[in-house]
Order: structure tokens, then sequence, then C-alpha cells
């Protein structure tokens, strides 16, 4: 099943990369990248929201959690639980430490590689700012909704509310999972799919590797690591299946609405602009239709 599925996700990550892209230019390989003059230009107002965001992030880190209200399965969450996880102790760990190690890959690459090494190896440093700043954003936004999520929502880690169960011990069950409430939405993932969805908006409209395969191929990659990170997760009994698809649609949609949105827009859609009036105030979206 998991050769199938990741085949299918790399197929689907090459069709996002090779779509035509307004302001995508063809490039050789090792020419100079340039942000196209139609493309916002990282704004102040997105330094607000990004320096906001971490800081918020940081204090619900640095918080100590409430006790979990909730924890059971829903939905599949229980067939799941009990296709994946594994029963040794010594191969949860192993698949736990891998997912870790899979999703600080997912949140470097795009910040180390895509957005510093790449384009000033391409002699374009006012793309690798750019890029940069966007990637800090994504990650920023991402990190704070997900931490939001997990301190309202209070639910438990699988295994944590099996202890739960077992004992009626709240704190003695927190000891035994020291981030027990963190389980929905999955950290982990929410933040690896982030950088998958901005590494593949990115290849898709700015060809940082000189051709539509290599792009296509960054992107696929990025996604089946993700999902890889996720799988990891759910062997290591870490998260519920919802609490992984969850923070893939969180990540997802901040890695990807974020920069085409506010970034790689053609200025077909339009753009956001202040209205204000006697009688009124609010934002017209002003474009050609």
């Amino acid at each position: 099943m998991t050769k199938w599925t990741l085949g299918a996700i790399g197929a689907l990550g090459a069709l996002l990369v090779t779509a035509p892209a307004h302001g995508a230019e063809p490039a050789t390989h090792g020419a100079q990248l340039r942000w196209d003059d139609a493309w916002p230009r990282f704004r102040v107002s997105e330094a607000v929201v990004t320096t906001v965001a971490a800081a918020g992030l940081v204090t619900l880190y640095v918080t100590k959690g409430v006790a979990p209200t909730w924890g059971r399965p829903v939905l599949f969450d229980g067939a799941m639980r009990r296709s994946f996880k594994y029963d040794s102790e010594a191969e949860r760990d192993f698949w736990q430490q891998s997912s870790t190690w899979a999703y600080y890959t997912m949140i470097a690459y795009p910040l180390l590689i895509d957005g510093l090494a790449v384009p000033l190896a391409r002699r374009s440093p006012d793309v690798a700012l750019q890029m940069t700043l966007i990637n800090l954003e994504v990650f920023a936004v991402t990190g704070f909704v997900f931490r939001v999520s997990e301190t309202l929502l209070r639910r438990a880690r699988p295994y944590v509310w099996d202890c739960m169960e077992a004992t009626g011990n709240v704190e003695q069950c927190r000891e035994h999972g020291a981030s027990g409430t963190t389980s929905l939405v999955s950290g982990h993932v929410a933040l690896a799919a982030a950088g998958a969805a901005v590494t593949c908006t990115h290849h898709a409209n700015l060809s940082l590797y000189g051709s539509p395969a290599a792009d296509a191929a960054a992107c696929a990659v990025g996604i089946a690591v993700t999902t890889g990170v996720g799988v990891g997760r759910l062997i290591a009994d870490n998260h519920y299946t919802t609490d992984i698809l969850a923070g893939a649609l969180v990540g997802g949609a901040t890695g990807y609405l974020i920069p085409k949105l506010l970034h790689y827009r053609s200025p077909k859609l339009g753009t956001p602009a202040p209205r204000a009036s006697a009688h009124s105030i609010g934002i017209d979206w002003v474009g050609l239709f």
C-alpha cells in the first residue's frame, strides 16, 4: 500500500510543479534568478505577522500545558492505529526518531538549500531574501496555528489516553507522556507539510533548479518525506490518523496559500486594496476580470 501511495503522491507533486505559472520563465542551469516585477515583495505587515506568530509560538511552547480532556479515537482512528502501531517499544522509538529527523529536514531544506544556497549560487541575493522571508512567515504562522489548536483542543496522545483510562491519574499519565496534550493537530506533520507545500510553490514559479523535471522532483520528494513523517508518527503511536490529516491540512494550506496569494499571483487575480468612505471601511479586491 505504501509503494502505491508514495507513487501517487509523487505524480501529484510533479503535476503541481509543472503546471504553468504566471511569471515563471524557462531558466538554464546556473542562470541568474529574477523576482518578477509583477510579484509583490515581502511587506512590513507580513513582518509584523511573522514576528507576532513566532512570539506566540515560543510563548505557548514554554508554557506548561494543561491536562488533556479527551483522547478517544474518532472515525477511522481506531482501525488505523491497530493496523500501523508497532508493539515493540524499540521499533516505536526508531520510527519516532526517524520521523523527527525527516521533519527537521523538511524545515531545513526550504530555508537553507532552496531559500539561500540555490539563489545565492545563481547570483540572486534578492530572490534569496524574498524566499527566506516568505519561508519564515510560513513556518511561524503554521507553528502558531498548530500550537493554538493543541492548547484549545487538549487531545491526549493515544498512549497517554490509554494510561488515563487504565489509571484515572491524569498527572501520572502526563509524566508518562511529557507532551501529553500535543496531539491535535500533529505539529511534526504540520511543519513538514508546510515545508513541502512552500517548496512546491517556489519551484512552480521560480524554476530554481533550471528544469521542469528537477523542480518537479524536489516537490515530489518533499511530499513523500512529509508522508513518511505522518506514517512514522502513526507507527510510533504519537498521534491518531485524524491528528496527522489535520496537520497536513494546516501545513499544506499555509505553505501554499501564503506565497501564492501574497506573492506569486497573477495581476489578473487582483490585489487587495484598502477602501474607506464616509459610510464604510473595508478592503476591495482590485483586478482585471
